[in-house]
């Protein structure tokens, strides 16, 4: 068997594979979690009227909203 299956008869492999799983899905709820922070505080940098204004450039704005977003990320999660 390759590492990384399942089988029953394999049962260190399995839990080799199941700590990985965790890992991975660990990985994938932060990575939700920073997305959906980025979105609502990008919306709210974004239409604020003075961080929104026209004169201020985009990637100010883009950095300004995730560097937000990473300080507001341990509320979030």
């Amino acid at each position: 068997a390759t590492r990384g299956t399942c089988s029953p008869a394999f049962r260190a492999c399995s839990a080799d594979a199941a700590g990985a799983m965790l890992t991975a899905l660990q990985l994938a709820d932060g990575a939700m979690a920073l997305l959906w922070t980025l979105l609502r505080v990008s919306g709210v940098v974004m239409l604020a009227p003075l961080l929104g204004a026209m004169y201020i450039p985009t990637r100010v704005r883009i950095l300004l909203a995730a560097a937000l977003a990473f300080a507001l990320l341990p509320s979030a999660g």
